[in-house]
């Protein structure tokens, strides 16, 4: 009897402790998490229960802040210690958000008697871009003629990372056929005609942000079928009056 009232003693208290390390329900509203440079960038969670501990890393899964038991305290020393605000629903926001930034966050939440904080996790990816401004369009050479070999139309902006470039010439998605090649930020023309004239448009996005121009591509070209024509009027002489001296 007395070995069984000793292992009754020694199991009670591993149950107890085990208790707290019952599931949360995280809820990640977004993943990944798209950001611009400054701005104030929100992981956003939500759980179903109540919790005893919250704790959220970086992507380098050093330590930011934590939340045991009602008290917060965020780390010293580290580059969010003055950015990062945590809500009442664990979300956390990084104020000014820098390129830095960006990585896989991580979430550890408990509940009431739990000891292992990792018991109950969720990760969340922050991708932080630069803003796309002020598009503009290059055509070189700036005088183009009906029957040159080559022009270029090149679509750049004065910032933005992480770009794409699409192109529309009159309105209509512009596409690559025998003599135009469109590659990325980039159009060029082989054997230019006057059909290549008009409006073209560029447009420069990120998943934060785009900018979008048009330039008018101007083709010249000269008469056809130019002649030199010779007019001969007999007594055209005659019609001149005749100077007196």
């Amino acid at each position: 009897m007395g070995s069984l009232t000793c292992l009754f003693v020694f199991t009670v208290p591993w149950v107890l402790h085990c208790s707290g390390q019952s599931p949360v329900g995280i809820t990640v509203e977004r993943d990944p998490v798209q950001s611009g440079v400054g701005w104030n960038t929100t992981l956003s969670v939500a759980n179903d229960s109540e919790l005893y501990s919250v704790i959220w890393l970086d992507p380098s899964r050093s330590n930011i802040l934590t939340r045991l038991n009602d008290r917060l305290e965020v780390k010293d020393g580290t580059v969010y210690t003055d950015r990062v605000r945590l809500h009442r629903n664990s979300s956390l926001t990084i104020s000014n958000t820098r390129l830095s930034d960006e990585g896989s966050y991580r979430v550890n939440m408990d509940t009431p008697g739990g000891s292992e904080f990792g018991a109950n996790t969720a990760e969340l990816v922050l991708e932080v871009y630069v803003m796309v401004t002020n598009a503009s369009i290059a055509i070189t050479p700036l005088e183009v003629f009906e029957g040159q070999s080559e022009v270029t139309l090149t679509c750049s902006s004065l910032t933005g990372s992480r770009v794409t470039s699409s192109w529309l010439k009159d309105g209509r998605s512009l596409t690559n056929n025998s003599r135009v090649s469109v590659s990325g930020n980039v159009v060029q023309i082989q054997s230019v005609s006057r059909g290549d004239a008009g409006t073209y448009s560029c447009t420069i996005q990120n998943p934060i942000s785009q900018s979008s121009t048009s330039q008018t591509l101007t083709v010249f070209y000269g008469p056809e079928n130019a002649e030199i024509r010779s007019v001969f009027q007999s007594g055209l002489c005659n019609q001149w009056p005749v100077p007196r001296w």
